[in-house]
């Protein structure tokens, strides 16, 4: 698979989409971290209001935190890691479907490619009412995080039709 450079739109969308994830994972995570001390709290508020309860080990404590706290970091900030790397690697690969079938699931729609079953991305439900698809389907998108970049049929992005690249909101 070619690799090419992203054009300035390119550029655009994925710095948006990094500030979006980043800002998104960041107050996902303060939640969690919020709750996870909370509910510490709460458990030593109650030990010393009763002055008996569970008694755990500090050491157990501790590390319970540390695993409650670490691995909803590393989850979160994965996807947020995979844009900035294609953002800094700053490429691309481009796509041609002639023949796919639009598979649709539960909560997502499926391009599968005819000649190669192995090529599959998967694409909003909004895009479908504008892909026809008995004509080629040109797609971009980043190696690592798959964001798409560009879809087209005849050189307008359907990703401009339905989102606001002004501030990624999906348009109703």
């Amino acid at each position: 698979m070619a690799l090419f450079p992203f054009t300035e739109q390119d550029d655009e969308r994925l710095k948006q989409e990094f500030s979006l994830s980043y800002k998104l994972g960041l107050l996902v995570y303060s939640i969690w971290a919020a709750a996870v001390i909370a509910f510490f709290g709460i458990i030593e508020f109650i030990k010393l209001i009763l002055h008996k309860g569970v008694v755990l080990d500090p050491m157990l404590k501790w590390m319970m935190v540390v695993i409650l706290l670490v691995f909803p970091f590393l989850a979160i900030f994965y996807r947020v890691g995979l844009v900035y790397i294609d953002l800094k690697r700053n490429q691309k690969s481009k796509w041609l479907f002639t023949l796919y079938d639009l598979k649709v699931d539960r909560d997502d729609t499926i391009l599968i490619n005819r000649d190669n079953r192995e090529q599959k991305i998967v694409i909003e439900k909004d895009l479908m009412k504008l892909i026809t698809p008995d004509r080629p389907l040109h797609i971009e998108i980043t190696p690592l995080s798959k964001t798409k970049m560009f879809i087209s049929h005849d050189g307008e992005n359907l990703l401009d039709r339905i989102y606001d690249t002004e501030n990624l909101d999906i348009r109703s």
